[in-house]
Order: structure tokens, then sequence, then C-alpha cells
């Protein structure tokens, strides 16, 4: 399973309250991200407020349950006081072969739909066999 995850409204916190709070988000996306993921994911900032996160050896029902454990330790530690929520898109192969900029591309493709759709959601998806 791949996610790709931006944290809402990062920018207007910036803009409202200084780089200095925005980067406090940031380092709090990372502690509770840390409380709630396993010793095998991997989870790495890709963008100002956006971050990718490896969950391998994970089944589907696993992978959403993780997530969702992982969108409320970032809204209950991140998000208190400033209304900061995630959006997430969550991808994974059912046989077959793609390669990491496929699952990159599709995961940030569903995490621009959670947006869309109204933020602090998650959006997931499996990608079958290419033809």
């Amino acid at each position: 399973w791949l996610l790709f995850g931006d944290l809402d409204d990062l920018k207007e916190i910036n803009d409202r309250l200084g780089h200095q709070a925005g980067a406090q988000l940031l380092r709090g996306m990372a502690t509770a991200a840390r409380s709630v993921l396993r010793a095998a994911d991997v989870m790495a900032r890709v963008g100002g407020d956006e971050f990718a996160l490896l969950l391998p050896f994970t089944g589907e029902r696993e992978a959403r349950q993780a997530m969702e454990r992982l969108m409320e330790a970032l809204v209950d530690g991140v998000g208190s006081g400033h209304g900061t929520t995630v959006s997430i898109g969550l991808v994974t192969v059912k046989g077959g072969n793609r390669t990491a900029d496929e699952l990159l591309k599709a995961a940030d493709g569903l995490m621009y739909e959670a947006k869309i759709a109204g933020k602090n959601r998650l959006i997931q998806t499996a990608l079958g066999p290419i033809d």
C-alpha cells in the first residue's frame, strides 16, 4: 500500500500564524505518525505539506484501519487549536507490477480528489494489472 497525504490548509496557518507555527505542525505530524505506524512502515515528506507512506505487508482492511488511526492521531495531535485536518489518497496493486512513479501519481490523484470532495478524508483504490 502506498499513501499520499497532505496537511489541509497549512499555507493558511503559515500565513496567519507564521512559518514557525507551520513547522511546529509538521513536527507534530511526524510525532503523531510515529505513534500509530509500525517499524516496517516508511514515511517521508515529499513537499511542503505533502507526505508519502509505504505500508508493506499490509492487507486492504488493515491499511484502511491504519490510515484512519493516522488521520485521527494527526487531527488530535497536530490540528488541535489550528483546525488542521489531513487528506489522503491510498493505493495498492492487485496483480501485475507497477512502478513507484505510477503508484505515487495514482495516490497523489486520489489525495487531490479527497481535497476537492471537502478535505479531511481518505480515498482508496486498488490498481489492477496493466493491459
